[in-house]
């Protein structure tokens, strides 16, 4: 059985506990080994731009059809590459 995280109530995970639940979420759920650095990396990437379109004016002027999906895509897709070498 995969491990949960505590309840914000629980006192702080420990780092190790931390990284084995990490490891859990990685192989199980994502399918990414976590020792293969470079999809860690890329999946950093894709998640630090999705956080930072996500509730910002480029994700309003998509919904308001101001950016196209193709748009959307190709801006992402860029973005995330870019952050992907920069993290790299």
């Amino acid at each position: 059985m995969a491990e949960q995280a505590p309840a914000a109530s629980d006192s702080p995970m420990s780092s190790r506990r931390e990284q084995a639940l990490v490891e859990v979420i990685l192989r199980h759920q994502v399918q990414i080994d976590p020792d293969d650095l470079g999809a860690v990396l890329d999946l950093s990437a894709v998640g630090i731009v999705n956080g930072a379109w996500r509730n910002s004016p480029v994700e309003d002027w998509h919904s308001q059809s101001r950016l196209h999906d193709g748009d959307m895509l190709r801006i992402n897709a860029h973005t995330s590459w870019r952050v992907r070498e920069i993290v790299r």
